[in-house]
């Protein structure tokens, strides 16, 4: 896959710093109907869709601080909502450990007497690039991409980037007898994982 050359360093600070001052509030509603709400790095140029099959390189250095630093302030805004709003619920924080535009917040609602999914601690801090994380208890989960028969079909009229990526996947649902779940998609290990954080 083609990496997209990142211009305009000033531009994309200001819309990082836009995108953390955005007040998007979990959606109570929304939470006891369907039992969650997110919200995602919704940050240009990273959520861009390209047709040249390519794409931007991961934010680093102060532009994943910046994400990073607003992923927390957006935690804490959103955990402050929702303690008076509900009463049993988990609040999560999501580290993609290679992409961070990939990060999110969401909430799950626990019905009463649920307990979380998560009981054994991975660690009780997390270093990003030098941004220590604390507050959290952190555990670790595979990355899945959901791919149909129609995602793992080879156009030979493609580039050879979508080519490799195809057959790529092919050769681990073959090597490691993948089968498709109930929704008729292969769950794939990307290779990557998130780290789930979880406020002591």
């Amino acid at each position: 896959m083609k990496t997209k050359k990142l211009r305009g360093q000033k531009k994309i600070n200001k819309t990082i710093d836009n995108w953390v001052e955005f007040n998007h509030l979990p959606n109570i509603d929304e939470i006891n109907s369907y039992g969650k709400d997110y919200i995602k790095c919704n940050i240009d140029p990273w959520n861009r869709l390209t047709l040249t099959w390519s794409k931007f390189p991961q934010p680093k250095g102060d532009f994943k601080r910046r994400i990073i630093k607003g992923l927390l302030k957006k935690y804490k805004i959103w955990d402050t909502f929702l303690e008076s709003r509900l009463e049993n619920y988990e609040l999560r924080l999501i580290i993609h450990s290679h992409e961070i535009s990939k990060c999110w917040i969401e909430v799950i609602k626990l019905e009463k007497g649920e307990k979380s999914k998560y009981d054994i601690a991975f660690r009780e801090e997390l270093n990003v690039d030098g941004l220590i994380i604390q507050g959290f208890r952190w555990y670790r989960e595979d990355d899945i991409i959901y791919l149909d028969d129609e995602d793992l079909e080879i156009n030979l009229k493609s580039d050879s980037g979508e080519k490799s990526y195809v057959r790529r996947f092919n050769k681990k649902i073959n090597k490691n007898n993948i089968k498709k779940d109930n929704f008729g998609n292969y769950p794939i290990p990307s290779g990557a994982f998130y780290y789930v954080g979880i406020r002591n």
